[in-house]
């Protein structure tokens, strides 16, 4: 997923559960176990909040992170 200001404000409007499978996807596709991760309200309002001020950089950051955690071996 390309990570850009339009993306991630797409993003941040989605319902709960769109967004809850959007966060678990991106985990899945880095090699994350998501089978416990539990995400309620008071963290999507915290992830939403950390979105809405993430500057180009920070947006860039996140994109090599992921990157990262896609070629790092299990």
């Amino acid at each position: 997923m390309m990570l850009d200001k339009n993306a991630i404000e797409k993003i941040i409007r989605l319902p709960d559960d769109q967004l809850i499978m959007i966060i678990k996807g991106l985990a899945r596709e880095s090699g994350v176990d998501v089978s416990n991760l539990n995400i309620g309200k008071p963290q999507l309002d915290k992830i939403r909040l950390a979105l809405s001020v993430a500057t180009p950089d920070d947006i860039a950051k996140a994109g090599e992170l992921l990157a990262n955690l896609k070629t790092k071996p299990q």
